[in-house]
């Protein structure tokens, strides 16, 4: 896994939930040589339902956490309904609750099968939901890939309840990673690592789209003495300081404009659909908020602020308006 975004805690998530995803597809591949070829193949065909079973509602929640761009964690409770599922699958091995496989070796739901669907269900429902808050969060196009996305999760996983032997649903699954995937490389590619605010690069394609088409207000930040204060509290201070004027600034413009970190210290906001006034009221917002966290962390540096306004048919062009 090639892509710098997510630091290596999520890609191991990733390469987690790829492995997860391998052994799963193995396991149905052993259930379906082993099903109803007689009772000397009764046990693999057992295991091979109880792995696949249990570790499937698994994985909707190992991509929760690759995607989510503050969930920090897992919380217990979010696993209740796939650890009561893989318990459940592992008693059905005697039981036959979830998955029964007779003596002479023929699989059949069992009666709590319900359980299983209502498990992947939930995992798949927050995976989705963490994914869409991403998708509002970055605002870049996205809205494709989480309709397919949706679309690939919830083909495979009606289509292979209403119809158990057509085993389409991994082949789904293994489409959904892909793109997971692929949007974890996008994503990559237009994102700053450290702040997670747009990267200049974007910030350049954007000019290119909006200049000599649309009025946008800018706004341009720099970090007052962002070199004293590294060289004074050290670089890993530094990190720290520009993440949390990062953090400042796009809650500041939540809904007004996209920020990018546009050079060391510098940031920059185009509001292409705000009205001035609105836009200096965010500036003065992200000011005050910047004032009180002083009030805890007086090492923080403050920041430099200008606003401009550029208009296509105006004598300014939009590098002169900046």
């Amino acid at each position: 896994l090639s892509c710098d975004l997510f630091a290596q805690r999520k890609r191991s998530f990733f390469a987690a939930v790829v492995i997860v995803s391998i052994v799963i597809i193995a396991a149905e591949a052993c259930a379906m040589l082993c099903d109803n070829r007689g009772a000397a193949l009764r046990v693999p065909a057992l295991l091979a339902n109880m792995v696949g079973f249990a570790a499937t509602p698994f994985i909707p929640l190992l991509l929760m956490v690759v995607f989510s761009h503050k969930l920090q964690k897992i919380y217990w409770w979010m696993l209740l309904p796939a650890v009561g599922n893989a318990l459940l699958c592992a008693a059905s091995v005697w039981t036959g609750s979830v998955f029964y496989v007779s003596p002479d070796n023929f699989y059949v739901r069992g009666p709590l099968f319900a359980v299983f669907v209502a498990s992947y269900v939930w995992g798949s429902a927050v995976a989705v939901f963490c994914t869409a808050r991403v998708i509002a969060h970055y605002r870049q196009g996205t809205r494709a890939f989480f309709a397919v996305l949706v679309a690939f999760l919830l083909i495979g996983t009606s289509v292979q309840v209403l119809f158990p032997f057509l085993h389409i649903s991994w082949a789904c699954v293994t489409m959904a990673l892909l793109l997971y995937y692929g949007f974890l490389c996008a994503l990559s590619n237009k994102l700053d690592i450290l702040t997670e605010l747009f990267s200049r690069r974007t910030y350049e394609n954007a000019v290119t789209d909006l200049e000599g088409r649309q009025s946008v207000c800018i706004v341009v930040l720099d970090v007052d003495g962002f070199k004293e204060a590294n060289d004074r509290c050290g670089h890993q201070y530094g990190d720290v300081c520009l993440r949390t004027v990062a953090g400042m600034l796009r809650e500041a413009f939540a809904g007004a404009g996209e920020c990018y970190r546009i050079g060391g210290d510098e940031f920059c906001v185009l509001c292409p659909r705000t009205e001035i006034e609105e836009v200096e009221k965010r500036v003065t917002k992200l000011t005050e908020s910047l004032l009180e966290k002083r009030k805890t962390e007086p090492q923080l540096p403050t920041v430099s602020c200008g606003v401009s306004l550029y208009r296509p048919e105006g004598p300014l062009s939009f590098s002169e308006a900046f």
